[in-house]
């Protein structure tokens, strides 16, 4: 609408092209001729691209929908939030409603009417057009990368590992995790309680715990200096309901104990409703914990389709996310915080992303195994052995042991299920490669964990396999 005012006040204070740029660029360059070719012109540019513009929006529902139902249905929302199709269809609509106004202004004398040819929105109109043409290309080629599925395996990474370091980002003093754990109910006379309830039915996409301990903490301050809250009492805020659960109106989702007013108590209700973000579906941006089950989604539906790549990229995009949450410190369920002499604590449901990555890993591992897709296999063997190595060069025992532990069903159900015996052969060479780079290095605690591990799948696996495991020998170990 902007444009269009100033075009045509341009075009109705008389400036003509010929006076401003000579008699001979406009043959050439601009639009300058008879109210009726103007109108000739914007009809045509209106009427053309608003036919493309539904062929595009037709083949665009297709290829969106064909492409859900390969793979799983949140490739709709990442489209629905791709910055290019926004632009590009808004430039779509944009240009077919300039073109309308501009030719809503055109007289050709019919009728008595004063004869006008809005000739700089003519001229606009045609070079929106061309530019129109050049984004056709840019939203074909943006609309074929949908239909890959790794663009989105990548985008969902890179979500849940955004969602993931906001998550594991440490808390600021003057919140400390304590020591030792405290009971939620506080010791001598019974406090103030109030519940903080759903105000609607959705999912709670967020909880914006920085902005929450931000706002306790400045109106405890406050509250100390108006002498409304008193130094040596203890402030409980509960929270029931995390990130990813669904809530229904009305439900509790945080509990808050304190020696305040009602007003007061209110009012950190308020706090609290707002620090939750109700929405209407998971989001990985958010929700580290949703991204993982979008990968395994996409993962076992590639194993059920036949598609090994797909399969494989699902895989990789998990170690990714699982090394992070290796190197992410632990997040804290209980904070407390000393302000001016009032204690606040505050609880909130536990986060365990390691157990939903290893569920995530056997789930994809069962249907890979079940369809004898050994590309799957074969990966997390060598995801599993990089992390390893990079565990033991880190010095993280306590990690490696960890993964050790959280892998070996997953192997024992390949060494028990799958018939590739070269991709079995592979996975126990890639840990007797680790086995020996640990002893080498003289950590031999590492070389007797993967030593014994080696010894497990020599078990479970065919004894065709089984005679062609290597393992480290034990004197070996023993003399280091």
């Amino acid at each position: 609408m902007g444009l269009f005012a100033l075009t045509n006040l341009v075009d109705m204070t008389g400036l003509s092209f010929q006076s401003v740029f000579g008699g001979g660029l406009d043959r050439f360059v601009f639009f300058a001729g008879s109210p009726s070719a103007a109108r000739s012109v914007l009809s045509s540019i209106a009427a053309g691209w608003g036919t493309i513009l539904g062929v595009v929006f037709s083949v665009t529902l297709v290829t969106v929908q064909l492409t859900a139902n390969n793979y799983v249905p949140q490739v709709l929302t990442e489209f629905e939030r791709d910055k290019t199709t926004q632009a590009v269809l808004g430039a779509y609509v944009g240009s077919i409603t300039y073109a309308l106004l501009v030719l809503k202004t055109v007289r050709t004398g019919e009728g008595g009417q004063v004869v006008f040819t809005p000739t700089l929105g003519t001229n606009v109109a045609i070079l929106w057009a061309v530019l129109d043409l050049l984004l056709l290309v840019l939203y074909i080629a943006n609309l074929l990368s949908f239909v890959r599925p790794f663009r989105f395996i990548q985008s969902t990474v890179q979500s849940t590992v955004a969602a993931l370091g906001a998550l594991g980002a440490p808390h600021a003093a003057p919140w400390i995790e304590p020591a030792d754990p405290y009971s939620w109910q506080p010791t001598g006379r019974d406090l103030p309680r109030r519940e903080v309830r759903a105000p609607r039915d959705g999912i709670v996409v967020r909880l914006y715990w920085k902005d929450l301990l931000a706002a306790l903490r400045r109106h405890a301050r406050r509250w100390l200096e108006a002498q409304e809250a008193a130094e040596g009492t203890a402030w409980h805020l509960r929270a029931e309901k995390g990130t990813g659960e669904r809530v229904m109106e009305g439900d509790v989702m945080a509990v808050i104990e304190a020696p305040l007013a009602a007003r007061r108590l209110d009012e950190i209700v308020t706090w609290v409703q707002i620090a939750y973000d109700i929405g209407r579906e998971r989001r990985p941006v958010e929700d580290a914990e949703y991204g993982v089950i979008l990968l395994e989604a996409m993962g076992v539906k590639a194993c059920t389709d036949g598609s090994p790549q797909v399969a494989v990229e699902c895989v990789n995009g998990l170690f990714a996310v699982l090394l992070r949450v290796l190197a992410a410190p632990r997040v804290a369920t209980r904070l407390q915080g000393e302000i001016d002499g009032v204690i606040v604590r505050v609880e909130r449901p536990p986060v365990d992303l390691f157990a939903t990555t290893m569920v995530a890993f056997r789930r994809v591992m069962d249907a890979a195994v079940s369809r004898q897709l050994d590309a799957v296999p074969r990966e997390m063997g060598t995801g599993l052995a990089a992390l390893l190595l990079r565990m033991g060069r880190e010095g993280s025992s306590e990690k490696m042991r960890r993964l050790l532990d959280a892998f070996m069903p997953l192997y024992r159900l390949a060494m028990t299920q799958l018939q590739v015996h070269d991709t079995l052969q592979a996975m126990a060479g890639q840990l007797e490669g680790v086995a020996q780079e640990a002893l080498a290095e003289g950590r031999a605690v590492e070389a007797q964990w993967l030593r014994e591990a080696l010894q497990d799948l020599e078990t479970a696996a065919p004894p065709a396999v089984a005679s062609r495991i290597r393992k480290v020998p034990a004197a070996e170990v023993e003399r280091v």
